[in-house]
């Protein structure tokens, strides 16, 4: 990667790149559902550097390819009939 660099650099251009970053064990519920959403809060960071145009949780970019039922998380009432809990394709996704 650093050769890459250089080797543009010296002529006065630049290169692309992708970063990844894993976040294990985020406690559940981090964020709220609807506004101020953990993953807006981070995309607003990450979409404010310079050059960066694109951000994805999940399955990203590849969830535009999907129905709605195949991508979208299911929401149902927990056994104690008041815990709502979902399957997070987040999870599934990023390990």
């Amino acid at each position: 990667m650093i050769e890459a660099i250089d080797a543009v650099r010296v002529r006065g251009d630049s290169v692309g790149g992708v970063v990844t970053c894993i976040a294990r064990n985020v406690p559940r519920g981090l964020g709220c559902p609807v506004f101020d959403k953990l993953e807006a809060d981070l995309a607003k960071a990450m979409l404010s550097l310079p050059a960066t145009k694109g951000f994805e949780f999940g399955s990203g970019f590849s969830g535009t390819f999907m129905t709605g039922s195949e991508h979208n998380d299911e929401f149902y009432i927990g056994e104690h009939g008041r815990d709502i809990q979902w399957r997070n394709h987040l999870y599934e996704n990023s390990f």
